[in-house]
């Protein structure tokens, strides 16, 4: 009698964590409202369970209108493409830019 066993992988993760100050300015301070549209866009990511895996949604808001103003979709969350493309699907599409504030949490 033979038994045969398999070893199970040992992953770890391939994250690097850095204890290193985020110094861009928190410019909304957690008061998400806006005097008008195109004065404050925030931005967030997102995951659907598919039948084929997952999909990956990148979105930015407008906090006036409340309307999503800029997307991007993808199969694979390895791009740090996919919130720019729904950055610029949204500069591109507004009117006017002017002193607008666009907000992330940066995934935390």
């Amino acid at each position: 009698m033979v038994f045969l066993a398999k070893a199970k992988a040992d992953h770890q993760s391939q994250r690097v964590h850095l204890n290193v100050p985020d110094l861009r300015p928190d410019l909304v301070e957690r008061e998400f409202k806006a005097q008008g549209p195109n004065k404050l866009w925030v931005a967030d990511i997102t995951y659907v369970r598919t039948k084929k895996g997952f999909v990956y949604g990148a979105f930015v808001t407008d906090v006036y209108s409340r309307r999503i103003v800029g997307w991007a979709l993808s199969d694979s969350m390895r791009t740090e493409a996919l919130p720019l493309q729904a950055l610029n699907q949204a500069i591109v599409s507004a009117r006017e830019t002017t002193g607008l504030i666009h907000h992330s949490d940066h995934g935390l």
